[in-house]
């Protein structure tokens, strides 16, 4: 394309996008291939050839030292970088690097970082890693930030401030995606906006005119407590709804529609997009050097890198000391300054690494679909706040498991609003929560006043289940829809409160899921006015009785209304850890649902 072309057209050479040549352009593989990515397997088989070769270049180099000891540094490095570390750790073990009396080598081991991070901060020994390292570069400092902020982290642990490469995290669109668009005059502007395009109601998101077409596409996003770059989408996902009304919902409505698409990794990222057939393309969320690597080997389907004009984080492979024995402190100082010097510079730069103020290899260009020009460093948020947002995306992406209790009393019959109850604009509530829960989360609905069924205070109106789950010709989730749009207060009915919350703490209690969040939701306008019913003392005591640590259900009231009883509500739930809310105003109520559809992030102690 031109240059007098818009500057959001989908272009090869416009600002915001890689470049890339035609189809049909055959060009080099360029020298960086060194660092290409590989297959799982073969990451596997070149995972042991790395260690059973710089096993080899110590030795070679230990035949020389004059000092009265070895010391070997174990360096635990992100399998992205280890083969270019090799390299540059060869050299170093050539050197016969010293630290006073003591001859010092390295051996690299390729180790997931999140494998890493478990084992630092103490939380035990995950899968392929069980001995600590002396030396540890990740793929970013958000692990870093992890093993910090971790109150069972004791050990040393030094982030020494060298940072070895930078990689900026990207959106990799498929070449058949770009040439679609291009065909169809859609013209796309490089922004972050297309990371919540999925959510409806966030800013920039499905009615933004410059979106992809959403139908067009899937924005795949690797699992973030698995990968850097997923951790990464969250930390872009804050920054963009920083200060913006209603962020919460977004934040959590995003998390959702992010757990429907993940992908456990990087890798399979790649591999997906061989298996379009009709369905969508899928929009990779990767970093730069994986772009670099997979459009190298000349694929099927190449990607065009999309450099949001935003700004973007950047993994930076950190080098980090965890080692408190003096000897190895000062030979990881020694490794550290020779992966500061040009010539391991250089090994980073060819494999498709930036360098730390963002320069490239001559090998980016038109064959690589990247631009060489850096793009725009959006800070990392401070480790305390990465580790926030990382426990509310673990406890949000828990499946949760929800008992919702509907008051249907006669005073519910009372209008908030013109031509709207109070039933009525509480059970709109309850439909607009359903879509922040995932099909596998399951929910169930039960209605409350006095004698609804004979003597019994409560009814089931639909059984828990998974809301994906087919009942009939619709799922569970259709069902509950729809009996909310039609329940009605009953006529003078009471507020049968205590014997129907603790039947339903009792139900969930006994069909309790650990691996779920079990809750009961109450929604209520007013006190409990049945006399056949427990008393309030009656039925604290049984919660508290009852309630097992091992089996947690919490139980969350949300009160409507002047007549609630605040200092009753609280009692009955303190017992299990659980939530009082109090709302005036259905816009109140909402946000409260929301809050409390958040309270898996703390439960069961909050």
């Amino acid at each position: 394309m031109g240059s007098g072309e818009s500057r959001n057209e989908v272009s090869v050479d416009g600002p915001g996008f890689g470049e890339f040549p035609g189809p049909t352009a055959v060009r080099p593989v360029p020298p960086g291939l060194r660092g290409a990515r590989l297959p799982v397997s073969a990451v596997a088989v070149l995972g042991l050839v790395l260690v059973v070769a710089v096993g080899c270049y110590a030795v070679e180099a230990s035949a020389d030292c004059r000092g009265n000891a070895d010391v070997t540094l174990q360096v635990a490095a992100a399998p992205d970088i280890a083969p270019a570390l090799v390299r540059a750790i060869d050299r170093f073990n050539e050197t016969q690097g010293a630290a006073e009396d003591t001859c010092v080598r390295a051996v690299v081991r390729p180790t997931d970082p999140a494998a890493m991070t478990v084992l630092l901060s103490g939380q035990g020994a995950a899968e392929g890693v069980e001995r600590r390292p002396d030396v540890w570069i990740p793929d970013s400092s958000l692990w870093t930030f992890l093993v910090s902020t971790s109150p069972r982290q004791g050990r040393p642990f030094q982030v020494r401030g060298t940072s070895l490469a930078r990689n900026p995290i990207i959106l990799g669109l498929p070449q058949g995606l770009v040439d679609g668009l291009k065909s169809r005059g859609v013209s796309v502007d490089p922004s972050w906006n297309l990371l919540l395009s999925s959510v409806p109601g966030a800013p920039g998101g499905n009615g933004d005119a410059q979106a992809v077409p959403p139908e067009l596409v899937r924005l795949q996003i690797p699992d973030p407590s698995r990968s850097s770059v997923g951790m990464g989408a969250l930390v872009i996902a804050r920054q963009l709804l920083a200060g913006r009304p209603g962020q919460e919902e977004v934040f959590t409505s995003l998390v959702r529609t992010a757990r429907e698409n993940l992908v456990p990794s990087v890798d399979a990222e790649f591999r997906s997009l061989g298996n379009r057939g009709r369905s969508r393309h899928p929009v990779l969320l990767v970093p730069e050097q994986a772009v670099f690597a997979h459009n190298g080997t000349r694929p099927a389907e190449r990607l065009i890198a999309l450099y949001p004009r935003e700004g973007t984080p950047s993994l930076d492979y950190p080098f980090t000391v965890t080692t408190g024995d003096a000897v190895r402190v000062k030979a990881a100082g020694l490794l550290e300054r020779a992966l500061r010097v040009q010539a391991a510079a250089d090994e980073f730069l060819e494999a498709g690494f930036r360098s730390p103020d963002g320069r490239v290899t001559q090998g980016f260009g038109p064959f690589t679909g990247l631009s060489p020009r850096p793009p725009r460093q959006l800070p990392l948020p401070p480790p305390a706040a990465v580790r926030q947002i990382m426990q509310t995306w673990a406890r949000l992406t828990l499946s949760v498991r929800l008992l919702v209790l509907f008051d249907v009393s006669g005073s519910m019959r009372q209008e908030v609003a013109p031509g709207v109850t109070r039933l009525q604009a509480t059970a709109r509530v309850g439909q607009s929560g359903l879509p922040l829960l995932a099909d596998d989360s399951e929910l169930g609905i039960w209605l409350f006043s006095t004698k609804l069924e004979d003597e019994q205070d409560w009814r089931v109106v639909v059984p828990v289940g998974p809301l994906g789950q087919r009942i009939g010709s619709v799922t569970r989730r259709q069902l509950i829809l729809s009996e909310l749009g039609r329940i009605q207060p009953k006529r003078n009915g009471g507020t049968g409160l205590y014997d129907s919350v603790l039947a339903a703490f009792r139900w969930m209690k006994d069909g309790h899921k650990p691996e779920m969040v079990n809750t009961v939701l109450v929604f209520t306008d007013g006190r409990n006015d049945d006399d056949d019913s427990p008393s309030l003392e009656e039925t604290v005591t049984a919660l508290r009785e009852e309630y097992d640590p091992a089996r947690p259900v919490q139980i969350i009231i949300q009160g409507y209304g002047p007549d609630v009883s605040v200092a009753e509500l609280r009692r009955l739930t303190e017992v299990t850890n659980g939530l009082v809310q109090i709302a005036r105003a259905p816009e109140e109520s909402k946000r409260l649902l929301l809050e409390a559809m958040s309270r898996r992030v703390c439960s069961p102690r909050c």
